[in-house]
């Protein structure tokens, strides 16, 4: 049987109108697929043609396929293993997005709202790729862009989930289509999914910034035993991956929401019951390498008690390392007019490094530096001044306070200064000591410096970077960031804690 992109070609050759050949050489002559409703325009490239003949651009038009879409067995399987997951009591106890979808619906969800998402739109595209023909699903908010997910595609997603014996699907009053699962999850018991996925789920690191949780998956499942694999089934894959999201205004001052995510180098992975995770540890721990770096397995909850030991002993390490020789240092600029009264403080505006400079004019040499912060409490941004001394941190607070406002940036934003108090200051060095690391491992893990923090003129996994030789866990000379090194000298130890390492070093 033709496919739906050949179907299109033959049409197209009959509605093709003929052109001369004023050329000795044949004429190659180029078909766009389209619609079985719409005109093709063919591409003539043989010398003596020209896309603007006569005055009309003949330049080719790839339209948009709007026919019955027939998803080939195996991408109609891998759709509705897709939407089956979203469902699972894997996902929706930790989705939140998703879980609002489902109460908004009443335990059922838009299928439009389904097929915009992106695992679903690479099916399509794997889909239309192979049948040779060009589709257009709307990517962003999948419930502000519903209304423009093709009907053909909605329709193909409908089909797949027929045979599912998870979810039913059916037409509402206004006719749009919707699916839920046959039992419904209950909102009450939640709290105890989440505790059991906890039990069952595996920590999994170092893994590489290019990796996917599929990659992943796929991995871990072709290398674990054969005799093992359904004892040792993996139910999900997800990625340490945290999306930042902040609203930004564009030229024109309209509001736009931009998502980024962060990599933090790491994987959970999901079992079916605690004690397949355990026998998982157990046989494979540091057994796989991926990109060439051993696997560090650990039970979720067992390593997220070891993290917060960890940042225990690193917040005294903060104290007796840097609050003696700094206390009294830290400022934060409070900015707002002169009528405190009726004019509370606002939120730091937009300013960059000459703003906040300029308003110390030629007493910057005796700022050590700036740090900008955001309060996830107040949701409010805050702009600390750290002095090299006490006695200038409180001469400028007294000159602000007294005499005339800080002037930041051309707007002439008014801010004054205020010490912190011992507490708040002592929190404010960890907090930031915390974030440094953080924001030093996923640079090194991203491979923009190298293990001495040293920035790196390419992009690059491997030697010296990821994994290998004074890598992201390296197992040689240099040690790792994320522990010491296991293998000669490991100088310089982990960049978090020490290492199982033999030689100097540690955290």
């Amino acid at each position: 049987m033709a496919s739906q992109g050949e179907q299109a070609q033959a049409q197209a050759q009959s509605l093709a109108p003929a052109t001369a050949n004023t050329s000795a050489e044949p004429m190659q002559t180029t078909t766009i697929p389209t619609t079985t409703t719409q005109q093709v325009i063919t591409l003539a490239d043989g010398p003596g043609t020209s896309s603007l003949a006569n005055g009309h651009d003949e330049r080719p038009v790839v339209e948009i396929y709007t026919g019955l879409i027939t998803l080939s067995e195996e991408n109609a399987s891998k759709l509705r293993t897709q939407i089956e997951f979203y469902f699972s009591e894997s996902n929706v106890p930790r989705d939140r997005y998703f879980r609002e979808r489902i109460e908004e619906g009443s335990g059922m969800v838009e299928v439009a709202i389904i097929s915009s998402f992106r695992n679903i739109r690479k099916i399509f595209e794997k889909e239309s790729k192979e049948q040779k023909y060009k589709l257009k699903i709307p990517t962003g908010e999948s419930v502000l862009c519903k209304g423009d997910v093709p009907d053909n595609v909605t329709n193909a997603v409908v089909e797949a989930l027929r045979s599912s014996q998870v979810l039913v699907v059916n037409e509402d009053e206004s006719g749009k289509w919707r699916t839920g699962r046959r039992d419904a999850l209950s909102p009450d018991h939640y709290g105890d999914l989440v505790q059991l996925i906890n039990s069952r789920t595996v920590h999994v690191s170092p893994l590489p910034v290019l990796a996917t949780a599929s990659n992943v998956r796929k991995f871990l499942s072709e290398n674990i035993d054969e005799d093992f694999r359904d004892e040792l089934k993996i139910l999900s894959v997800r990625l340490g991956n945290k999306t930042n999201i902040k609203t930004i205004k564009t030229k024109a001052g309209k509001p736009i929401t931009q998502k980024r995510k962060r990599y933090h180098g790491f994987g959970y992975v999901e079992f079916q019951s605690n004690e397949s995770a355990s026998a998982f540890i157990e046989r494979y721990n540091e057994k796989f390498e991926y990109e060439g770096c051993p696997l560090t397995l650990e039970m979720k909850m067992e390593h997220a008690e070891e993290v917060g030991r960890q940042r225990e002993e690193l917040r005294e390490t903060v104290v007796q390392e840097m609050l003696p020789a700094g206390s009294g240092t830290v400022a934060k600029v409070i900015f707002n007019p002169d009528n405190e009264s009726s004019h509370p403080e606002v939120d730091v505006p937009k300013l960059k490094s000459f703003d906040i400079e300029g308003a110390f004019g030629t007493q910057w040499e005796k700022v050590k530096q700036y740090v900008k912060k955001h309060d996830k409490e107040t949701d409010k941004k805050e702009l600390y001044i750290i002095f090299k001394e006490k006695k200038d941190a409180e001469k400028f607070v007294n000159f602000a306070e007294d005499i005339r406002r800080l002037k930041f940036g051309q707007e002439g934003w008014k801010g004054k200064l205020k010490i912190l108090e011992p507490a708040d200051e002592k929190e404010f060095f960890i907090s930031h000591a915390l974030f440094l690391k953080r924001q030093k491992l996923m640079a090194f893990a991203n491979g923009k410096i190298d293990r001495e923090g040293n920035p790196q003129p390419d992009f690059q996994i491997g030697r010296g970077g990821f994994s290998g030789r004074g890598g992201f866990r390296g197992r040689g000379r240099g040690g790792g960031f994320m522990r010491g090194g296991r293998g000669r000298g490991g100088r310089g130890g982990g960049f978090i804690r020490g290492g199982p390492g033999r030689g100097r070093g540690g955290g």
